[in-house]
């Protein structure tokens, strides 16, 4: 004769679901949602996915973008290098725009902190002409952070209100010089900020059609300028 298998019987509401033995409820009962513990663990991994996700896709673009342009590299080919499908580029970013957008944006808060971003216990001019005039590791070539910012408004305002914080910052720079005697207490300091980040503008500029200046003698030169 076959086996039956029989689902036993709860207690009747005299005593409610309660009072039936928490060792046959939690085998017969269906399985609630998960614990709050692993509801944040989850959600948590989750939100480490979709950042992984968004970081390859913006930095599949920014390679892109740097060697192609911000016009020629085809969606596919940006997605194909980042390792994920067009579905995934459209909820991260939705339009090429977007794309070229953000990757301007954290190119421009690179460039900024490459200003700003001391590691040296006290900073002088010649960290800080060193950091100016450096070949960064940037996401996108000098031309194509401006041209960006010359396309997208935003990014212009963007553009210039990191400019503003720089100009401010190397101020700051340039009077504690004067203050130790190394720079001419005369100067208009936020003036000459912004003269010298234009320069340093500039120079990425003219690099980028192979036209190169000694960086010592150019900061020399600059300190020559500035002294007294």
């Amino acid at each position: 004769m076959a086996h039956k298998f029989i689902i036993p019987k709860f207690p009747t509401r005299v005593h409610g679901v309660d009072d039936v033995p928490s060792s046959i409820r939690s085998r017969y009962q269906a399985p609630g949602r998960p614990s709050s513990h692993r509801r944040r663990t989850l959600s948590a991994r989750a939100l480490e996915s979709k950042a992984e996700t968004r970081r390859s896709l913006l930095e599949a673009g920014a390679n892109q973008f740097r060697e192609f342009g911000f016009d020629r590299p085809s969606l596919d080919s940006i997605c194909s290098e980042a390792g994920y499908t067009r579905g995934a580029f459209y909820v991260h970013f939705g339009t090429r725009e977007n794309l070229i957008c953000a990757v301007a944006e954290a190119e421009i808060e690179r460039a900024q902190r490459q200003i700003t971003y001391c590691t040296e216990p006290q900073e002088t001019l010649e960290t800080l002409f060193e950091r100016m005039f450096a070949d960064a590791d940037s996401l996108l070539s000098t031309s194509q952070r401006l041209d960006a910012a010359a396309r997208f408004p935003e990014l212009g305002q963007l553009q210039a209100e990191s400019l503003a914080v720089c100009v401010r910052y190397v101020s700051n720079v340039l009077q504690a010089s004067a203050r130790d005697g190394s720079v001419r207490a005369d100067l208009d300091f936020e003036t000459v900020a912004y003269a010298l980040l234009a320069l340093a503008q500039g120079e990425m500029l003219l690099r980028e059609i192979g036209i190169m200046q000694d960086q010592d003698e150019l900061t020399a030169s600059i300190r020559k300028l500035l002294g007294k």
